[in-house]
């Protein structure tokens, strides 16, 4: 089975998140993701417009794909503004 996510959000809170300088949106380098809580605006699941290979889930989306144990798919908790 395939998921094809449509559209982009920008929700970085760049002021406290940490990437490379020189990398820019669509495929900015981050080695330290903060997101915005008022950017993402209660999506549940997204790609992220700063770098769109990433795809975002809410904690209650990830509750789920632990229940179910999907092969291939892993969950990395990031921090919020």
């Amino acid at each position: 089975k395939a998921v094809n996510i449509i559209g982009l959000v920008s929700g970085v809170d760049l002021d406290r998140s940490a990437y490379l300088a020189d990398s820019n949106p669509p495929l900015m380098e981050f080695s330290k993701l903060v997101l915005d809580e008022k950017k993402i605006a209660g999506h549940d699941l997204f790609r992220l417009a700063e770098n769109s290979l990433y795809i975002l889930v809410s904690e209650r989306i990830k509750n789920v794909l632990a229940e179910i144990e999907l092969v291939g798919v892993a969950c990395t908790p990031i921090e919020q503004a």
